[in-house]
């Protein structure tokens, strides 16, 4: 029924309505009539129709107080998401290499289905990749790091819309190092970095302020074989995945980080900054504390992953 709405004279309309109230919080005053109609650049009449079409498809509950307007007592979020002509719901997050990253993505799918809402994630290595993709429209929102997320907001202008809470992005970065004698970054060391991570490149940085260091740009995964061989002395990892690898690729020794990580490990989701407000109310519609207790359960073995 809603396609074929959408695709009448009047579909216009139907969607910028409702693109527009899904902004609103239950509760509110909502635009009048004349500000739909200046805002769709359609007639008064073709506003009314839409709004009353939205009603009876139950989509939204309006309640009119006379002079002091119109306003939104509920909403179906998904029907009006429906209306709204938004389809599947586009996430991206890092390739999931550990027990904690399967638990987030098992996680968010749960809620989303739970609530009706299509919803696909694809997983993409680097924040900064992620961001981008964000930013060019390719995903609705995007799982990085609060560190890389408050990062995020400075350079690209996008909105933080969840965070999830400690350890629940990665449980730590370590420091890795051919040599067993170097526990921390000393002066004249080769140091892997990846600029597209945030994270690593951020804790990098952070450990080798007042250092003499020969920083080798190279694509994060490489790092660990590239330590092995030689190449590189140090560098920065997340202990996650050391965990699942350490020792496949010859003599390399871990160390915890000396600098404080803690918005480095805790989850977040980034949306566009014009798209926050439709999320915030997104966010009031499903149980984001359900997504913690799923990856607990994931990490603990007492759930099989599912994404």
């Amino acid at each position: 029924m809603a396609e074929e709405i959408l695709f009448s004279k009047n579909g216009m309309a139907v969607t910028k309505i409702s693109r527009e109230l899904l902004t609103y919080k239950t509760g509110s005053r909502i635009p009048r009539i004349q500000d739909f109609a200046q805002k769709c650049e359609v007639g008064r009449g073709t506003v009314q129709s839409a709004i009353q079409l939205l009603v009876e498809a139950q989509a939204v509950r309006l309640e009119s107080r006379g002079h002091l307007g119109t306003y939104l007592l509920d909403l179906d979020f998904t029907k009006l998401w429906e209306f709204a002509g938004m389809s599947t719901l586009m996430g991206a997050m890092p390739l999931p290499y550990s027990r904690r990253n399967e638990g987030l993505a098992t996680g968010l799918y749960a809620v989303f289905e739970k609530r009706n809402i299509p919803f696909h994630l694809s997983y993409m290595r680097g924040g900064t990749n992620r961001i981008v993709a964000l930013v060019g429209g390719r995903y609705d929102l995007v799982v990085m790091s609060r560190r890389a997320a408050e990062l995020a907001v400075k350079e690209f202008g996008v909105s933080v819309l969840h965070s999830f809470g400690p350890v629940t992005y990665v449980g730590a970065h370590a420091l890795l190092v051919r040599d067993e004698a170097d526990k921390e970054i000393r002066s004249g060391m080769r140091v892997g970095i990846d600029v597209s991570s945030f994270d690593q490149r951020t804790l990098t940085y952070d450990l080798c302020e007042g250092k003499e260091v020969e920083y080798v740009n190279l694509p994060y995964m490489q790092i660990l074989d590239e330590l092995a061989n030689g190449t590189i002395d140090a560098a920065v990892w997340n202990s996650d995945e050391v965990e699942r690898r350490f020792g496949k690729s010859g003599p390399i020794y871990m160390y915890p980080l000396n600098v404080n990580e803690d918005d480095a490990t805790e989850a977040a989701i980034v949306v566009r900054k014009a798209d926050h407000d439709i999320f915030a109310n997104l966010m009031v519609q499903l149980d984001m504390q359900q997504i913690n207790q799923i990856q607990d359960e994931v990490l603990a073995g007492r759930r099989v992953p599912r994404y």
